[in-house]
């Protein structure tokens, strides 16, 4: 019994016990809404190059580099999607090249790449449990 779709020949499913392929669990995090804490949850200290943000319900401070302390600061306002949260930092930021992105862009157009990062980064914050998916 093979463990991808049949629709996916990208790659494996994740585990023997899993059908779903890797780019189904993709679209996935692609679709999901992503929360910060409710207002007060998090103290926040930017510190020169890091910003300290202090996780109430937790106890843990975190010492963060950007994009992390702008991507909480937009997901304090509301629960976004990964999409609508690459528009919100491309417009607030004037996104175009560097650590989201994946080289040059034309056109002002973001790339898949600056896509993957940010779901990286947002995963990230989702472990540190600064951030949840809705």
């Amino acid at each position: 019994m093979s463990n991808t779709s049949a629709g996916c020949s990208a790659a494996r499913a994740a585990s023997p016990a899993s059908h779903r392929c890797r780019c189904r669990a993709a679209e996935a995090v692609h679709d999901s809404l992503y929360r910060a804490p409710p207002e007060g949850g998090l103290l926040v200290a930017p510190l020169d190059e890091f910003t300290a943000v202090y996780h109430r319900a937790s106890g843990i401070t975190h010492l963060l580099t950007e994009p992390a302390p702008q991507i909480l600061a937009i997901l304090g306002d509301g629960a976004l999607s990964l999409n609508a949260l690459l528009d919100r930092l491309a417009r607030d930021y004037d996104l175009t090249d560097g650590d989201l992105t994946d080289g040059d862009l034309t056109d002002g157009d973001l790339t898949d790449g600056t896509r993957e990062a940010l779901a990286a980064r947002l995963a990230e914050l989702v472990e540190s449990g600064l951030v949840e998916r809705a």
